[in-house]
């Protein structure tokens, strides 16, 4: 019954991305760190095994609880803030699939780099970041320490220009909304028989007034954040009682307002440059992938979560796919003498609302020109980008 009880509802889902200072420490998400998105994933698994030591039964009888797993996906349009210089509202999560995040001059540039500490935004280096999204006050999710393993950017036709991360997390925090208050005293407040199921340490909640859908209390637009959950009993870093939650309140997820930046990126401007001999490619679509290669580390004992990770070989691939007019059949030979080129790419236009994507080295690679029966011929190029000279060149974003 979707009108006579509350849903979670894709079209009123809301995201954000939160700087760490340390390595899966939850961090409060703020208003500007909000960012839209097209569509979302976190999954969340708890290894359980099956005791199978010899018994007198072949019913199972018992379970070990082993490791956690955690990951995530997101996809979003690739939005520029409207200013070069302002970044925008996916700069966190393009630093932390990319490397480093710098604003230069009218732009900010999205450069590769080769450190090991995390990622770099105007200097200061983060090792994750925490991952936010809840939907109609009904249920939130938490990922923390998150990181995107891989980046893809998307373009086609006529269709919108478009981000996908998807990466790893250590931890996972789930905040619902069946709590009702019975009681509360200074830090504490206790819900309804069994309703503590429901929340984590981690969760960040507010107390709404259940006759008429009023906030009795939000921390002052913060939250209130729960440190430990016994039983039905919350405990908060903040005194709930002096806010001035009640029995019979709603204890409901807790996101700040959003704050967002700019419009997307129209699927019809933008350009496309690559060297000689086919100098403006004709394509039909075209997609950019990075892969970091982290290695989380999730095979320490006495860990039931990934303590840290590591970056590996970088991989930067793609494909574009060409229509076969005469003078770009060129590119089916050119292919085979594994020449380095030089692909630009521009999405959108205008200063602030576009993102301009730079490959300098690019070996193209093989796949079989497709003549159907009656329209024309199309063939699509897989290439590698590789780095110049001392590396971490093969690819840069910037959003300009």
């Amino acid at each position: 019954m979707g009108v006579n009880q509350i849903h979670a509802l894709g079209r009123t889902q809301r995201f954000y991305s939160a700087l760490e200072a340390t390595f899966g420490t939850f961090v409060k998400p703020v208003t500007g760190d909000a960012l839209k998105v097209l569509s979302s994933s976190f999954e969340f698994g708890q290894e359980r095994r099956n005791r199978m030591d010899a018994r007198q039964t072949r019913s199972l009888l018992e379970r070990i609880t082993a490791r956690k797993t955690c990951s995530w996906s997101m996809e979003c349009y690739c939005l520029p803030s409207g200013t070069g210089s302002t970044r925008p509202d996916t700069d966190q999560l393009l630093a932390a699939a990319i490397g480093k995040s710098t604003v230069s001059g009218p732009t900010v540039v999205y450069s590769l780099t080769n450190n090991q500490a995390g990622f770099d935004i105007a200097g200061t280096v983060y090792p994750s970041l925490t991952l936010v999204r809840e939907s109609n006050k009904t249920v939130m999710e938490a990922l923390v320490g998150a990181m995107p393993e891989s980046l893809s950017i998307k373009f086609a036709g006529a269709d919108e220009p478009r981000f996908s991360f998807s990466g790893f997390a250590k931890d996972h925090v789930h905040t619902g909304s069946t709590g009702v208050v019975s009681s509360s005293s200074t830090v504490t407040a206790t819900l309804g028989s069994g309703q503590g199921k429901d929340y984590q340490a981690g969760s960040v909640v507010f107390f709404e007034v259940a006759a008429t859908g009023a906030v009795r209390a939000n921390n002052s637009g913060a939250g209130f954040k729960v440190l430990s959950v016994a039983g039905d009993v919350l405990t908060f870093s903040e005194d709930v009682q002096a806010a001035g939650a009640v029995a019979t309140d709603l204890c409901l997820p807790f996101v700040p307002t959003e704050t967002t930046l700019g419009s997307p990126i129209n699927g019809i401007s933008g350009s496309i440059s690559i060297t000689a001999p086919a100098t403006s490619l004709i394509i039909t679509g075209g997609e950019i992938n990075v892969k970091n290669s982290f290695k989380p580390f999730g095979d320490e004992a006495f860990q039931a979560a990934i303590t840290d990770y590591i970056p590996g070989y970088r991989e930067v691939s793609g494909s574009l796919t060409v229509r076969g007019r005469r003078d770009q059949m060129i590119e089916l030979g050119v292919r085979k003498n594994f020449t380095a080129r030089d692909i630009q790419i521009i999405l959108g236009t205008g200063s602030g609302t576009r993102f301009q994507i730079d490959m300098d080295a690019v070996e193209m690679g093989f796949s079989p020109l497709e003549i159907p029966e009656a329209e024309e011929a199309t063939f699509t190029l897989p290439f590698v980008a590789m780095g110049t000279s001392s590396g971490e060149n093969e690819f840069t974003l910037t959003h300009e």
